[in-house]
């Protein structure tokens, strides 16, 4: 049987196949954390956040969703509500972009409390009218999320102390900014190369890593569909700041 040639970009190439660098300067025998941390499978499904630029939504909302179930606050895979925090955050533009600590910063100080998807409208790719006030029947389907709100959020720059990262992410979800401008080429594997810690344009959520892996890796979910990377997740190798994945990052707390 003919073998078939598949063609691909060098962008891709190097992406997946280059030979692995060594990450530099972390030793990761003297971390004192699991090897292994993995939050997927109690995270709500991957999401899409389409021609809207409210990453600076979707990244903290779905931090807060993973340390609610967690922490027991709420069913596993529970779904809050994106549109509801760009329709009613007073900070950001909207579907024009954001910053994530400007962002945690608000939704901690203004005591917003998270709503459930089913009780408010569903996602519309812009901003629209606020409704404070979700109705008490819609309150009563999303029990779960009526008294859950940040109470403490730091945001720091991790750059050259990617262990102390691996600390957090260890404890639970980690917010972080990244550079993404590759990523359109990406299809799968671990990001190795050709990802500068450049302008950053996105937020993304560290939900795990793999430190038994070669090379090692972040677990990051997107909010760019199940289609994107695998089924809507990716991973970067750590060590290196790749994609300036550890210089603006978020962590909150919840009560």
């Amino acid at each position: 049987m003919k073998s078939q040639r598949i063609r691909i970009r060098r962008t891709e190439f190097v992406l997946l196949f280059a030979a692995f660098r060594a990450v530099e300067g972390l030793e990761i025998a003297t971390l004192g954390i699991p090897k292994v941390v993995d939050y997927r499978n109690v995270s709500s499904v991957v999401k899409e956040q389409g021609a809207c630029g409210a990453c600076w939504a979707f990244a903290p909302l779905e931090a807060v969703e993973l340390l609610s179930t967690l922490q027991g606050r709420a069913p596993s895979r529970a779904s809050f509500s994106v549109q509801h925090v760009i329709d009613c955050s007073d900070i950001s533009y909207g579907c024009s972009g954001g910053d994530i600590c400007d962002a945690v910063d608000y939704l901690q100080t203004s005591k917003y409390h998270f709503v459930a998807e089913a009780a408010y409208f569903p996602y519309t790719e812009d901003k629209l009218e606020c409704r404070k006030e979700v109705s008490q029947s819609c309150r009563r389907k999303a029990k779960y999320t009526s008294d859950i709100s940040i109470t403490r959020s730091w945001c720091e720059n991790y750059a050259g102390r990617e262990g102390d990262l691996l600390r957090l992410v260890a404890k639970g979800p980690v917010i972080a900014t990244v550079d993404a401008t590759v990523w359109r080429d990406y299809l799968g594997g671990i990001i190795r190369f050709n990802c500068d810690a450049g302008e950053k344009n996105h937020a993304v959520v560290i939900v795990g890593y793999d430190l038994t892996s070669e090379p090692p890796f972040y677990i990051v979910k997107n909010s760019w569909g199940m289609s994107f990377g695998d089924k809507g997740y990716l991973y970067i190798a750590i060590g290196a700041n790749l994609c300036g994945i550890a210089d603006k990052v978020s962590r909150v707390s919840i009560d």
